[in-house]
């Protein structure tokens, strides 16, 4: 890929990386490693490593987005954002033994529910003694459900789509919240077994549980 290469943008990842980043300023206070699952076009993996040099930011992607996401970081990447490697949540393997954090963003909505599943198996694997764990996405809080749009443009999404968001979703999206949970409360923090298949219905997503989550504000 040349340098003349128009890289693939996200409109919203433009618009929500200011607000994620006053919040992990606050969460990852001490120096050490993140692992960003489903980095994507890389646009958080570039904003967040540049104005957070104390860590060191390692993307990660399924490989057929990887080519993109290597390119944007050559380009933009500061030094203490380590060149992309592919990582599926599905492997039983995955290709870092640990990780001080874990930070994903509109993933697992998008994701079919085994997917889910083993990307908290995987989450619980990887994670530092005292590390944290942020997404970034839509979910339910104290049973309130999202907009309709939301669950359309989930729908839409059939678990296949690279964690940038539709147009639909683009438009729909108004107030997903950050979830952020310690490894010590990684089992209670993971989502309720669903035998379903495909992208997850909204009854399905990630519940956030008020004492055992950190709650912190939405993001726009």
């Amino acid at each position: 890929m040349s340098d003349q290469t128009a890289l693939p943008r996200s409109e919203a990842g433009e618009r929500n990386k200011g607000p994620i980043l006053a919040i992990l300023r606050n969460l990852l206070t001490a120096p050490g490693l993140v692992l960003e699952i489903g980095a994507g076009t890389g646009q958080h993996a570039v904003h967040f490593a540049r104005h957070l040099p104390h860590l060191e930011w390692l993307p990660t992607d399924r490989g057929e987005w990887l080519d993109a996401l290597r390119e944007r970081v050559r380009r933009e990447g500061p030094s203490n954002l380590r060149v992309p490697i592919e990582l599926d949540v599905n492997s039983n393997d995955w290709p870092i033994a640990s990780a001080d954090a874990v930070y994903s963003a509109n993933t697992l909505h998008i994701m079919a529910w085994p997917e889910v599943e083993a990307f908290f198996r995987g989450v619980g694997r990887t994670l530092a003694p005292r590390g944290r764990l942020a997404v970034y996405g839509p979910f339910r809080f104290r049973g309130t459900t999202p907009p309709r749009a939301m669950r359309s443009s989930t729908r839409t999404c059939g678990g296949t789509m690279p964690p940038v968001e539709s147009a639909t979703s683009r438009r729909s999206m108004r107030s997903p919240l950050p979830w952020v949970c310690s490894s010590r409360r990684i089992a209670r923090c993971r989502p309720t077994t669903s035998s379903s298949s495909g992208a997850n219905p909204p009854e399905k997503w990630p519940r956030v549980f008020p004492g055992d989550s950190e709650r912190v504000s939405p993001v726009l």
